[in-house]
């Protein structure tokens, strides 16, 4: 069974739906997940997940959320090859590009298809669809096809 860690940042009740549902959909699909706010994660939980999926709100100006400071700094110049991430953004703008900059010399490979939440109109049926091209994309990263 494969690890998918799931990091959001802030902590917001309305963002939680939405990462307790993408949970469940990776749990039908036979993977294990653990869920923790960027605040509570470590370089081990990285280590141990598969997936790792960034979910990130806006702080103030910047794009990604400051809960994400320290574990992105303490990711700094670890390896790690062999896991897929992806991104959800609520309203944080060029997420992706700002996460593949500070992920650059880490080796992760990267689903290139950040997943835009309204969270007033959340819509299940778009983060299935996500999640189902998500894990197709990490079978075959998986299996050496790209």
């Amino acid at each position: 069974m494969k690890n998918v860690l799931i990091l959001y940042a802030p902590q917001n009740e309305s963002f939680k739906t939405v990462y307790l549902k993408l949970e469940s959909f990776f749990s039908k699909s036979q993977y294990r997940v653990k869920i923790l706010s960027a605040k509570e994660a470590s370089i081990p939980d990285l280590s141990a997940a598969d997936i790792i999926i960034f979910g990130s709100g806006k702080n103030k100006t910047k794009a990604i959320h400051s809960d994400y400071n320290e574990i992105v700094r303490s990711a700094q110049g670890i390896n790690l090859a062999g896991r897929v991430a992806g991104f959800l953004s609520f309203n944080a703008n060029d997420i992706f590009n700002i996460f593949k900059a500070k992920f650059k010399d880490s080796d992760i490979a990267i689903f290139p298809e950040t997943l835009e939440i309204d969270v007033d109109i959340f819509d299940e049926k778009t983060l299935s669809k996500w999640t189902d091209a998500f894990i197709k994309f990490y079978k075959e990263y998986e299996n050496g096809r790209f």
